[in-house]
């Protein structure tokens, strides 16, 4: 996953966000992944299938 472009997807009470991000480290499915936005900032996420990272708001 490390390079890898992905896509970002926020949920919380009446919002979902989508971005994408490109990861930082490997992951395998449900473990954390550092992303870095368009931005530059780094945030941590959960992997998921197919490059979806899931962030906890």
């Amino acid at each position: 996953m490390h390079g890898q472009a992905v896509q970002l997807a926020v949920q919380g009470g009446g919002f979902n966000i989508r971005s994408e991000g490109v990861a930082l480290n490997n992951a395998s499915e449900g473990k954390t992944v550092q992303i870095r936005t368009p931005s530059g900032r780094v945030i941590s996420g959960v992997a998921g299938i197919g490059g979806m990272v899931e962030i906890k708001p």
